[in-house]
């Protein structure tokens, strides 16, 4: 009887099946300059296992002196340092993740910034919504300041 119960618990769990979710690998620069990144944007070369839509976002370093002052400035609600639209992709793509121009001004004022490179794929089940699909990397904003 015990045995019986085994064999219908896993059965009962397999019934509900998880959405198929995408991976995605992706390469960034290390270092790049803060006013490429607010003219242009930063490349995101990205590769993802099957055709999907995806996003690349920036994000400021946790616990930085950047951060920090970002909060002072901000008390409301803090805005995002980044605008970007969805990517269409087969298999390969290159996504621009790019400053705001508030961002960009910000950051000038700082000789290195650390910032956070995200990539989100979209959710197979809400077309709306997205999903982190990598790992996020760390790269640095080399701006004109003196702090």
């Amino acid at each position: 009887m015990a045995a019986t119960a085994l064999i219908v618990a896993p059965a009962a769990s397999v019934a509900e099946p998880e959405p198929d979710y995408v991976d995605c690998s992706f390469k960034v620069k290390k270092k790049v300059r803060v006013s490429a990144a607010t003219k242009r944007g930063l490349p995101v070369k990205i590769t993802c296992e099957r055709p999907t839509e995806v996003i690349a976002a920036l994000d400021l370093k946790f616990g930085s002196k950047q951060e920090y002052k970002w909060m002072l400035l901000h008390g409301d609600g803090i805005p995002g340092i980044s605008n970007g639209s969805p990517v269409k992709l087969q298999r390969t793509a290159v996504a621009r993740a790019r400053l705001t121009p508030e961002a960009g001004r910000f950051l000038q004022r700082y000789r290195r910034s650390g910032v956070y490179v995200h990539v989100a794929a979209q959710h197979p089940e809400h077309p709306e919504r997205y999903r982190d699909a990598a790992d996020r990397r760390l790269v640095t904003f080399l701006g004109k300041g003196r702090r």
